[in-house]
């Protein structure tokens, strides 16, 4: 397989984790919310909209990151390295504040997946007559 399709299958394979993410997130909000009414009374709000925000965050990555696969650019790599940042975070918190859940190594690995179709994202050089200064004006009478 050559590079750039190389590069599409992944950046199309961490889209697509992207939404598989969000929708699994999105599908434990009532079980959440139903845990979170049991303790103190502002509890459910915050829980609500840090729940949907997760949920949303990786949407909104895996629409970023489909644009990148469909139409990739010189910023694909950078872009890729960015969003990766989502994944990467969510699971450091994980980490941190949870535990290693199956949750983890799942946007573990979507980060990592970005980071990799990030590295085979073909590279893009100037062409060459554009890195040359321009020549002088020409000279007044």
């Amino acid at each position: 397989m050559h590079r750039p399709r190389l590069a599409f299958v992944l950046t199309a394979i961490a889209s697509a984790g992207c939404f598989v993410i969000a929708g699994l997130h999105a599908m434990g909000f009532d079980t959440v919310l139903r845990l979170a009414r049991e303790g103190p009374p502002d509890l459910p709000p915050l829980v609500s909209l840090l729940w949907i925000q997760v949920s949303a965050d990786f949407l909104v990555t895996g629409v970023v990151v489909a644009i990148v696969a469909f139409r990739p650019g010189a910023t694909a790599r950078t872009i890729l390295i960015a969003a990766s940042l989502i994944p990467l975070a969510t699971a450091g918190l994980q980490l941190r504040f949870l535990g290693f859940l199956p949750s983890t190594a799942m946007v573990l690995a979507l980060g990592l997946l970005m980071l990799g179709a990030a590295a085979a994202q073909p590279a893009t050089r100037p062409p060459a007559a554009a890195s040359q200064p321009a020549p002088p004006p020409p000279a007044a009478p």
